[in-house]
């Protein structure tokens, strides 16, 4: 828990292969641009290579809860956390971290200016034994060397290896405990999680529910840009109302927050309805936008587009069909683009309105209209194929039945027969 200052001596030797902790990722958080590129560059030269840079000391934690839990515990990551955030100081960070039960065993680096350690209304020694109160492994001054980070870093994924084991060996013996006893420590887990929400929800900022739709909207793009992503998303879900002329472009805020917080499954789900919003504002060149991003992004997955030119031609909406065609033609095969029209027709012939529109491109019309005569034909050879079973059904039944009766009419005649003899 030792200050480890600046030193320009350095005692490693640097290489590309050098082995590093096998953090997930590196977490960075200050509300100063210049000093996050600075110390990103550090950390570069270190050998980190997957680091992460916030501002907000609400989205950061936020950040690690959300990994901890979808990764079932197994994400890891460093956090070197200097004293000024957009919302909070330092202190207050690491302090709000420790309050979560899976917030206690992340691992926190402290970096404190030049200018705060030569203060003398705010001693470095104090500042460095409060740090170390709560559990912060080493508090480095900046300028920081490849060395500090390297040393602090391994020392530091030491410690969190040794309470990581600790805490998975607690809730190892809870599960082998009798179930009152089970109960009693879920819900004092529960409760220490109700007292860290209260007490994060102190640093959230007020509604924006009495702001027109723009201001929210570019409210919500100013705080996308500084990365403060619960405050963006707040703001951006105010400009999605129903009846705001800034729909679409929130959702695609929300789709870009999304994308940056790494939660691509959200991220796809608001592009989706972002195309959908800018195809009923008429905003074309913002439809195609959102078509390339989809197909570069989640090109294993149906792209949206089509199951929205099978609905319009489903409804007969030829109003919206030419300009689907023309923002899809670019980006998708002309088999995927005629088997959702295909699949939007209740019949086997192209109504007027569809020829007419279709009539622009002759690969894609001659497509569609081979596609339709190979489902007439398929529907008709699966009619004949039914028509000829029940068919033979008729027939098996019609010589079961003859069958029957001549049977009974034997029977008929033997018992005949036996009466004669007998008398």
């Amino acid at each position: 828990m030792a200050v480890r200052p600046q030193s320009n001596k350095s005692t490693i030797s640097f290489r590309d292969d050098i082995d590093l902790p096998p953090f997930s990722e590196v977490l960075l958080v200050t509300k100063d641009e210049e000093i996050s590129r600075e110390d990103k560059r550090i950390l570069r030269r270190t050998g980190f290579r997957t680091i992460q840079n916030f501002p907000s000391g609400v989205d950061a934690i936020r950040y690690i809860l959300g990994k901890r839990k979808n990764t079932d515990f197994s994400y890891s990551c460093l956090v070197i956390c200097h004293e000024q955030l957009n919302d909070m100081d330092g202190i207050t960070l690491i302090s709000l971290l420790r309050l979560h039960p899976q917030g206690s065993v992340i691992p926190v680096l402290a970096i404190i200016s030049p200018e705060i350690a030569s203060s003398r209304t705010v001693p470095l020694e104090n500042r460095t034994e409060k740090y170390s109160s709560l559990g912060v492994f080493a508090t480095l001054v900046r300028p920081l060397t490849p060395n500090d980070i390297s040393v602090a870093s391994q020392g530091a994924y030491d410690i969190y290896v040794e309470m990581d084991k600790k805490r998975k060996a607690l809730l190892a013996a809870v599960e082998k405990t009798s179930d009152d006893l089970k109960l009693r420590y879920s819900v004092a887990e529960q409760e220490k999680i109700k007292i860290f929400e209260l007490t994060l929800a102190r640093f959230s900022f007020g509604s924006p529910a009495t702001m027109s739709y723009e201001e929210a909207y570019n409210e919500g793009c100013e705080k996308l840009t500084r990365k403060l992503y619960d405050q963006a998303w707040r703001y951006f879900k105010r400009a999605i109302a129903a009846d705001s002329s800034y729909k679409a472009h929130a959702l695609f805020g929300l789709y870009q927050l999304y994308k940056e917080r790494q939660e691509l499954g959200n991220a796809k789900i608001y592009l989706v309805q972002a195309c959908q919003a800018y195809i009923d504002d008429g905003a074309w060149g913002r439809v195609e936008d959102c078509v390339i991003r989809f197909s570069e992004e989640f090109s294993k997955c149906p792209h949206p587009i089509l199951g929205i030119i099978t609905t319009v031609i489903k409804r007969s909406d030829m109003s919206q069909l030419d300009s689907l065609l023309r923002v899809s033609r670019a980006h998708l095969s002309n088999e995927e683009i005629s088997r959702s029209i295909v699949t939007g027709c209740f019949h086997d012939e192209l109504s007027q309105e569809i020829m007419e529109v279709l009539g622009s491109d002759i690969e894609l019309f001659t497509r569609v209209s081979k596609l339709l005569r190979e489902r007439r034909f398929d529907r008709q050879t699966r009619e004949q194929h039914i028509t000829l079973q029940k068919a033979i059904l008729k027939q098996t039944h019609a010589n079961s039945i003859k069958k029957n009766n001549s049977f009974f009419t034997f029977g008929g005649d033997t018992r005949s027969e036996a009466s004669s003899f007998s008398d």
